[in-house]
């Protein structure tokens, strides 16, 4: 899986993992009304979103516990004491990636146990069937040795 950045506005989206987004926007330089930063996310489609608030200094957030290969709305806004939007530092959409080793578990799986029946299969017949033709064989074996010899 690769890591992708994408720029959105005044803020970079970074997959961490495909449930694991971190945002990064850039910060409004402190005053008196700065109270911190509202940032709002939700599946796209969805009406309902989640808030979380950070509070000045602060630049980054890590939202974790998405879902995989899902759209989301992302906005950051920095805010004064009564909440009102002093500046909207990114919005964007951007979207989840697939879990890769599991999807490719689940492809491979059975593959790995037809392989793994069938030289259980091989070695089960292969073993007894040389036993059997190194005992019947034997006195062709001491006879190939003479001949050979001489």
């Amino acid at each position: 899986m690769t890591s992708t950045s994408v720029r959105i506005t005044e803020m970079i989206v970074e997959m961490i993992n495909p449930t694991t987004l971190n945002i990064d926007w850039c910060p409004v330089l402190k005053g008196d009304s700065l109270r911190g930063y509202k940032i709002r996310y939700a599946m796209k489609d969805i009406s309902s979103y989640n808030e979380i608030f950070v509070t000045p200094g602060i630049s980054n957030y890590t939202l974790s516990g998405l879902r995989q290969n899902t759209e989301y709305v992302i906005s950051v806004n920095s805010v004064d004491e009564n909440e009102v939007i002093i500046r909207n530092c990114g919005f964007g959409i951007h979207k989840t990636d697939v879990l890769e080793d599991e999807s490719r578990r689940r492809h491979e799986s059975p593959y790995v146990t037809a392989i793994a029946a069938v030289l259980l299969l091989l070695l089960a017949l292969v073993v007894p069937i040389t036993f059997l033709f190194v005992r019947k064989c034997e006195p062709c074996i001491i006879l190939l040795h003479l001949l050979t010899d001489s």
